[in-house]
């Protein structure tokens, strides 16, 4: 060897180790002490060596439960809430008391469970640690107000926190501190509130995003999934005819995955109400069996022995009765009874109108039974109650399918409308009937589908009453008493003296010309009509979205019934006018553009009256509805006002006009088109993006706008 072995011995005999790891501001020291020796044996002498490791300073010991016990019942006499600095904090369903104490930076969580939640004299962090699980973002939660005002070691914290997960109760004790550490001094509100500390986080479950899956942020994209699926998206039209061949096409897909039988899948479906991506998601998750049972489908072995003698006979468990095995049948599920008992159930079973899913007839037996066995005892018995259910098992399709609804045409025209993504869209049928495909009620949007029930309600039950009301009297913004218009000027004069306006009822001056009154504008909304009486308040908000409701769509129905007859006739005019401009389409696109504008400003009052409203009175304070209100109220008037300019220059005579003229109103017909198509657009977001967006009911979702109009529905 070239290395002096006597040198080697002498190293390793006077080597020794240490080790002391050290972090600040917190220090944990390792202590261990072990001798430990090896040989190498060979032509050259035994050598032994030899190595020691320092000894460390020792570790301080673990508090055990009962030192905890008493800590805090010392620290804390008559428990948490009866402490002047105390703090309650929630996130979801964690509810978290907070108790501060100067100290020296101790936290102690939930004494009771010394398992889960323990305390180390050696360093608060280490606690939070155990109880946290290590996670930085959830201790960082902990100490962030703490940290925000320089108070980590200034204060023991004692909390009892329950309910949620780790991450809610680590944001409830968060808040919890904040608002403990207010009572220690008020001016810890400002640094705090800067931070967003005091406001609690109240989002349970992420609103809906308008035209996506859920709360996704964009749309998920998959180019092999587009190219195979790009020609079934869409909106389809099921008709009696194809009926059929859609239910088919689902259940051959749950066929070929899981290798059933044709009606066992038909079952499986109808209790997932059609969705078979649901089906297969709880096939990965679940597995096969908890699928089987959930549906009601049995998974065991049907004992039938062929070779088994017929003559053998059944007792009937319903009738008491013995029949021979051909007068009897047996179900997947290994209950036997006799025909006439089957066909007796089934035929009740049927009338009563629950023949997709009949469940067997033993006690306590959930399972389903075959649709085959049930078409044959029925049919045997009576044929047209046999196609009754038939038909009933084809309409599940549709009945029980959240993607695909009837058309509400009156009188039905017999065609189904299905969807292939989202649900929150508007289609129109085959037959020309336009609707609302998640309420199938009329073409509602920038308005949700729960504020339009509401809206129908209130309109049915206060129509009469308020037609009359707004059409007949107002009140004196002065002496408060009821007048009665009787001319047709809209400035008005009580028998106290004092002028106002008949359209929104302010008080004005006298002077006024035929189109306006000097001084005054009204348009707006304004809250300071009698506030000291709630009633009258009511009326004058219900008064003032209703009226102007009513008047967009009364001017919705004479527009598509007598304004779109009269621009075909200056279409046609024109058309036989020897003129170099050829192409006059831009005529009715106006007009379909007037039509699908002053439907959405007509459906805006409504979304108004109820969002503005007590609706959502807890959870809007006065300020932001103020402010949120004078931004709706903007592009609302801004929509308002083009769409009666596009009105006014749609009902010119340009049919009669020179053709310079002609030209110029064409370009003010397509601009205005082009600016009310932008101004929907920019309702829709401020509604979608400003107001629904920061509200906890995920109820309240509008339709996407559509620059194009309703989505026509295709053959499927």
């Amino acid at each position: 060897m070239a290395i002096s072995v006597a040198s080697l011995a002498s190293s390793f005999a006077s080597l020794s180790f240490s080790s002391q790891i050290s972090q600040k501001p917190y220090a944990v020291s390792l202590a261990h002490s072990k001798q430990f020796s090896f040989s190498l044996t060979s032509k050259i002498p035994t050598l032994v060596v030899s190595a020691s490791v320092a000894e460390a300073p020792e570790t301080e010991e673990l508090e055990t439960r009962e030192n905890l016990l008493k800590l805090v019942k010392s620290r804390l006499p008559g428990g948490f809430a009866a402490q002047p600095i105390f703090g309650t904090g929630r996130r979801k369903s964690a509810s978290a008391r907070v108790v501060l104490q100067e100290g020296s930076g101790k936290i102690i969580i939930n004494y009771r469970d010394a398992k889960v939640f323990v305390y180390l004299n050696l360093t608060s962090l280490l606690a939070l640690t155990e109880y946290l699980q290590g996670n930085p973002l959830w201790i960082q939660y902990v100490k962030t107000p703490l940290a925000t005002l320089g108070y980590e070691a200034s204060y023991d914290i004692f909390v009892k926190v329950e309910g949620g997960g780790l991450s809610g109760q680590a944001q409830a004790i968060s808040l919890g501190i904040a608002r403990a550490l207010l009572k220690v001094s008020e001016s810890h509100r400002k640094p705090l509130r800067v931070e967003g500390l005091l406001t609690r986080d109240a989002r349970v479950v992420e609103r809906k995003k308008v035209g996506l899956k859920k709360a996704r942020k964009r749309p998920q994209f998959s180019k092999r999934w587009y190219l195979l699926t790009v020609a079934a998206f869409g909106i389809k039209v099921i008709r009696k005819e194809s009926l059929l061949a859609a239910q088919k096409e689902d259940l051959q897909r749950v066929v070929d995955l899981l290798s059933l039988k044709e009606h066992h899948a038909r079952t499986l479906l109808i209790h997932y109400q059609w969705d078979v991506d649901k089906v297969f998601a709880i096939f990965v998750e679940r597995g096969k069996e908890r699928l089987y049972v959930e549906a009601g489908i049995t998974l065991e072995e049907q004992n039938d022995n062929p070779s088994s003698d017929p003559s053998t006979e059944y007792t009937c468990e319903i009738c008491f009765e013995d029949f021979p095995d051909e007068q009897t049948t047996l179900m997947e599920c290994n209950h036997r009874f006799c025909n006439d008992c089957w066909t007796e159930y089934f035929i009740v079973k049927i009338n009563d109108g629950k023949s997709r899913r009949v469940t067997c007839m033993a006690q306590k037996c959930k399972a389903i039974c075959d649709e085959g066995k049930i078409r044959d005892l029925v049919t045997a018995k009576d044929p047209n109650l046999a196609e009754k259910f038939e038909r009933f098992i084809l309409e599940s399709y549709i009945e029980d399918n959240k993607r695909v609804k009837w058309c509400p045409s009156v009188p039905h025209c017999g065609n189904a409308i299905r969807v292939e993504d989202d649900e929150y869209c508007e289609v129109e049928c085959a037959c020309g009937q336009q609707f609302c495909f998640n309420c199938s009620c009329e073409l509602h949007s920038p308005c949700s589908c729960v504020m339009w029930d509401l809206w129908l309600k209130k309109c049915d039950d206060e129509a009469a009453t308020i037609n009359w009301l707004s059409e007949k009297t107002k009140h004196c913004p002065k002496c408060h008493k009821i007048v009665e218009k009787d001319g047709g000027c809209n400035l008005v004069r009580c028998i106290c003296g004092q002028p106002f306006c008949w359209l929104c009822g302010e008080a004005t001056g006298s002077a006024h010309t035929w189109t306006s009154i000097t001084g005054h504008t009204c348009g707006r909304y304004k809250e300071n009509h009698l506030k000291s009486e709630d009633s009258v308040e009511d009326y004058w908000r219900l008064t003032h979205y209703y009226s102007r409701y009513k008047a967009h769509i009364d001017s919705l129905k004479i527009e598509a019934s007598e304004s779109k007859k009269l621009i075909l006739d200056k279409v046609h005019c024109l058309e036989a006018k020897e003129f170099q401009l050829k192409d006059f389409s831009w005529a009715m696109s106006g007009f379909h553009r007037l039509a699908l504008s002053r439907r959405v400003v007509a459906c805006s009052y409504p979304f108004a009256y109820y969002y503005f409203g007590d609706l959502f009175a807890n959870e809007i304070t006065k300020e932001e509805r103020k402010i949120k209100q004078n931004l709706f109220e903007d592009q609302q008037q801004q929509l308002e006002t083009n769409i009666e300019r596009l009105s006014m220059f749609l009902e010119e005579p340009f049919g009669d006009y020179a053709e310079d003229k002609l030209v110029e109103t064409r370009m003010k017909i397509i601009t205005l088109s082009t600016v009310t198509d932008d101004l929907c657009k920019n309702l829709y977001e401020c509604i979608d993006n400003d107001l629904l967006v920061h509200l906890q009911q995920a109820t309240h979702t509008i339709v996407r706008y559509r620059s194009n109009g309703v989505e026509k529905a295709s053959e499927l």
